[in-house]
């Protein structure tokens, strides 16, 4: 064989293996970058399916408090059926705000909402206002809170700032919190 066909068939041999190599690393790169993206995917519709529920039961919450929906005023179980009803749909609504895939600042905060709600007993009563009516007017008041933060979680804009009603009713229950030392 002369000289110039073996160094041909070398260097063509050489230029196939690497050839074959790069594609293989090209295939390579790409089926992990999809998976990447079918996962990303995936624990964006997790986080959405997670919000959407959020919503669902901060909405009930808000609706139980407005009077949609509730118990017979005159039945004597009536305050506790509608606490129940509300600490049940909050628990719901904290379950699944766990599951908002990176969103560690929108889970913080419906935590923290969902902290002031349930310290419902320490809602001012109004002179004139009924117990029932303070409690509610609180319940509306935190689940509007939480459908804001998740309304903009879920249009993907910032947070939006704490209302004042809101930051009394945090003042509210920080002040019959015990003190720690």
């Amino acid at each position: 064989m002369q000289t110039e066909t073996l160094v041909g068939l070398i260097s063509g041999l050489g230029g196939a293996v690497i050839g074959a190599g790069g594609a293989l690393m090209g295939a390579w790169l790409q089926q992990h970058h999809q998976a990447k993206t079918v996962r990303m995917e995936r624990q964006e519709g997790y986080s959405r399916a997670a919000a959407d529920a959020a919503l669902g039961a901060f909405l009930k919450v808000q609706q139980v408090a407005l009077g949609i929906g509730r118990p017979d005023s005159a039945d004597p179980n009536s305050l506790r059926v509608l606490t129940e009803t509300v600490i049940e749909h909050t628990h719901t609504a904290r379950h699944a705000a766990l599951l908002l895939v990176r969103a560690h600042e929108v889970r913080e905060r419906l935590e923290e909402i969902v902290q002031v709600l349930l310290a419902w007993e320490t809602a001012p009563v109004v002179e004139g206002q009924s117990r029932e009516r303070a409690m509610c007017s609180w319940w509306n008041s935190a689940a509007g809170e939480a459908l804001e933060v998740l309304a903009a979680h879920m249009r993907d804009e910032p947070l939006p700032p704490r209302h004042r009603s809101y930051v009394a009713m945090m003042t509210s229950v920080a002040s019959r919190l015990p003190d720690p030392s």
